[in-house]
Formats: C-alpha cells, structure tokens, sequence
C-alpha cells in the first residue's frame, strides 16, 4: 500500500485503473469490462474523477463517458453482499458521471449482470471479475469511495471487513451498510459513513457529498487512512492485546 506521503502527495490512480481494465477485457470478454482514457493534466492531490472515462458494453462496443466520481466494491458475489441491490436500487438514482467498479465472482454474477442490464447501467458498471493482488491495490487507489451495501440475510451473515481495512489504507473510505462484521471495522466519520441496510436513499445522501465537494473525498480518504493505521496496525493489536492481558493478570493477583 502507499504511505502517508504518497496519499497526500499524489492524485488517484486512473492511469493504473486504465491497464487494470485492459487486462480484465482481454480475459473476460463476456463481462461488463471497461475500456478507459485518462486525461493528460491532473491537479496534483486532488481525488477528482473528472478525467476518468470508463464503460463496458457486453456486446463488444465501446464509448467514453467522464466519470466525476468512481465507486467499488470487492467480494464474492452472494446476495448478503447487496451488490445487484446496489445496481438496482442506488446507483440509478445517482448521476450519470458516476461509475460503479465491481471486483469479484460467485454464485450472483448473473443476478448482478441481469440487474445491470434492467436498469441500463452497462455504461456505468464494470465488472473486473477475479483479480490479483497487485490488481487489487490499484483497483483500491484509483477509486473514490468503498462501497459495502450489505443486506440482511438469514444465516449468512458478513464477518470481519478485512477488505474495509485494505480499502481505508489505500484511501478509500467507505459507505457501507451498518450490520453485523462491518460495524467491527467502520467508524462512523473516521473510516467511512454507517447507513441503514437496504435504505437507497440514505445511500444517496451519503455519496452525492463526495460527488459535489471533492474536497471532502481528500479529507475523508486522509482521515481513513490514518484511523485505519491508528486503530488495526500490527503496533496498535499487539498494545491492545498486552493491556487485555494485563488487566487479567492484575485481576488474578487482586483475587
């Protein structure tokens, strides 16, 4: 991952999106994969998408469209993850310069394709399919924003959000539904922003500031950065670990 300096010094990643998405063209051509242009001039530390253009056509066709502001999400694709009820719930009610990049592959690809389809949205979902992990740190650097829109499933419950931990570290604060594992990770305002699951339009209002101010996409993505190493680095476990077991042997000796 990159460190502090990095983050603050350098603008988002589109040009390592751009070869990420060739590459998930050339090998899943069935996918919502997009071709990609990047601009030539950037302002440096500015987390602005405005000269990231992305979509994929199923077909094989493509266009280019600017995208403002660029969201993703990575997980296998079963229901309890809410990515096609994102795709059809939240992301039509968001402007048409917002890009949706899906990592991953499952049980509920096809829904999350039928669902892309429904709502007309190729030009707007890219579905990358299984990626590595080098992959996977560009795809976290040249997003936006982490999206977790979880839902409630009987006995399939979400665990512990490691993918929240990597996105934060990479700057990519998350919006993500308040349930289960998720609430073991996320801060509300210090790594991401908690909703209730299945609230389309609470998951609206949480991303359309981040369309309008891109300023508050820098800051959120310096304050996830830094919660993330201050709350979960190996140095702040191991201190919260030692003062667990400390307080257990004080209270043995007082018995």
């Amino acid at each position: 991952f990159p460190d502090a300096a990095d983050l603050a010094e350098r603008p988002i990643d589109r040009p390592s999106l751009r070869a990420l998405f060739r590459r998930a063209s050339s090998s899943a051509a069935s996918s919502s994969v997009a071709s990609s242009r990047v601009a030539s001039s950037r302002v440096a530390s500015s987390k602005t998408a405005a000269d990231f253009a992305a979509t994929g056509l199923a077909a094989g066709d493509t266009s280019l469209e600017s995208a403002r502001l660029v969201l993703c999400s990575l997980g296998r694709h079963v229901r309890r993850k809410g990515f096609a009820w994102f795709v059809s719930n939240v992301l039509p009610k968001l402007p048409d310069d917002v890009i949706y990049v899906l990592a991953g592959e499952g049980p509920e690809t096809d829904n999350i394709r039928a669902a892309i389809n429904e709502a007309h949205l190729n030009d707007r979902v890219v579905l990358l399919g299984r990626v590595s992990d080098e992959d996977l740190h560009r795809l976290y650097a040249g997003a936006d924003l982490f999206v977790m829109p979880n839902i409630h499933v009987p006995g399939d419950m979400e665990g512990f959000g490691v993918v929240m931990l990597e996105a934060g570290l990479s700057g990519a604060p998350a919006i993500a539904a308040g349930i289960e594992g998720i609430l073991d990770v996320i801060a509300e305002g210090e790594n991401g922003v908690l909703l209730p699951s299945g609230d389309a339009e609470a998951f609206v209002d949480a991303i359309m500031p981040f369309y309008n101010d891109h300023r508050a996409v820098v800051a959120a993505a310096h304050r996830a950065r830094e919660y993330t190493e201050r709350t979960f680095s190996w140095d702040a476990v191991a201190d919260r670990y030692v003062t667990t077991l400390e307080s257990l042997v004080a209270g043995r000796a007082t018995r």
